[in-house]
């Protein structure tokens, strides 16, 4: 009693097409990897028709949806383009974008996981600083996911704590204690790997 966790719980898991314009290679040769949470600001149906258009020249590597499901589109070995300009602790990389500018990133040691907004956070809303906040299905299924990453917890960001200078907000209404407390309940495994020099 009390537990707020679920001794075998599985989300259920689908993979999704992402044009290859939307992701690229990791550059790096040796990094610390870094987990970005984000959120949508739009339906899941919304994100997964972007990502599969080539212009989009965005993505990221998880989403997860109101019910819990996971919605998998770029490889864990691959830069998914989820947040630019951005640094973590000084931690960047300088890239040159498609318009010939530079800007400092953090995608090439980065997985990003986008949770799906709440009806109340889309349209008109979007731009408001909260909305009703993510689901326990959403939470359950980002420490479920996230514990097969192996990154420790001070290498799990938000993009507001990363981004430089465009305001970004998101994930907005995270529960930052509930997601932590339920990521010490799972099994810390590398299950899922995406970096090197990560001891």
């Amino acid at each position: 009693e009390g537990k707020i966790t679920k001794p075998n719980y599985k989300p259920k898991e689908i993979k999704s097409a992402v044009d290859s314009n939307n992701f690229g290679d990791r550059t790096l040769i040796k990094f610390k990897p870094l987990i970005v949470l984000h959120e949508t600001v739009g339906s899941a149906d919304t994100v997964i028709s972007l990502f599969q258009n080539p212009k989009a020249e965005v993505s990221y590597h998880v989403m997860i949806k109101l019910n819990g499901e996971l919605v998998y589109f770029t490889d864990p070995r691959k830069r998914a383009f989820g947040a630019s300009p951005s640094q973590f602790k000084g931690e960047f990389e300088t890239r040159t974008r498609t318009d010939g500018k530079t800007v400092k990133s953090v995608n090439s040691f980065a997985y990003h996981i986008s949770f799906e907004t709440p009806a109340d956070g889309l349209g008109s809303n979007s731009n408001k600083a909260t909305h009703s906040g993510y689901t326990e299905a959403q939470y359950m299924s980002a420490a479920y996911h996230i514990a097969k990453c192996g990154v420790p917890l001070n290498r799990i960001a938000t993009h507001k704590d990363i981004d430089i200078g465009q305001g970004k907000i998101d994930p907005r209404s995270f529960d930052k204690a509930k997601f932590e407390k339920l990521l010490k309940s799972f099994p810390q495994t590398k299950e899922i790997f995406f970096g090197i020099g990560d001891e």
